[in-house]
């Protein structure tokens, strides 16, 4: 009993205990009780890590002002040249502003205006040779003294690129330094704080206080 059957062509057959046209249905049952939870545990959710919300961002890119920058005052679009030809600026030394109050200036040693604005064409920027360049040009400006980070941008490294993965599928651009940041105060994030999406547990998908944003 429970010895194994010698089959007609030599080969054994199953054991005399299980019936050959069960073998099918155990299998099928062992088949459902393993999909349907028979030895899964629960899978562990890790709590997930602070990020910082300013990091990520639901606008495209940063808004510049355009060459030459233009805001809209009074119903009228006003460049920078059409108060300062008006209005001049007595002294670049560093001192509280009575107007652009919303600038903070925070860029490492350059302190002054003058540093990479035309002091006398205030639409254009100027280089440290004192020729001026549009504000088309900001890439080069910035890459005077940010010679790495703009090599790595030329090979777009550091920096945004939009458009398509594939180049031979379609266009792509370059995101220039002041569509990421601001130019005054570069460190700080330029670009609006973005909402996680809901659950589940990921890095984006809660937030710092451990609630799930809907």
């Amino acid at each position: 009993m429970g010895q194994e059957k010698t089959s007609r062509n030599g080969r054994h057959a199953a054991p005399g205990w299980v019936p050959g046209w069960a073998l099918g249905p155990i299998l099928l049952v062992l088949a459902a009780w393993l999909h349907w939870g028979g030895l899964l545990a629960e899978i562990p959710h890790a709590a997930t890590p602070a990020f910082d919300h300013a990091a990520l961002s639901t606008a495209p890119r940063r808004k510049i002002l355009g060459d030459p920058p233009t805001l809209k005052i009074n119903d009228f679009d006003r460049t920078c040249m059409d108060c300062h030809k008006i209005f001049k600026t007595p002294t670049d030394k560093p001192r509280p502003l009575n107007q652009h109050k919303n600038i903070h200036m925070d860029h490492g040693p350059n302190v002054k205006c003058s540093t990479c604005h035309d002091w006398d064409d205030r639409d254009k920027l100027v280089r440290p040779d004192g020729v001026s360049i549009p504000f088309t040009k900001v890439v080069d400006q910035c890459g005077q003294c940010h010679v790495r980070i703009r090599y790595d941008w030329g090979y777009g490294i550091h920096g945004r690129t939009n458009g398509y993965w594939d180049p031979k599928s379609g266009p792509q651009e370059r995101r220039i330094c002041t569509e990421c940041h601001d130019p005054h105060n570069p460190k700080s994030p330029a670009m609006d704080p973005i909402s996680p999406l809901p659950g589940p547990h990921t890095l984006r998908l809660t937030n710092p206080h451990g609630e799930h944003d809907q």
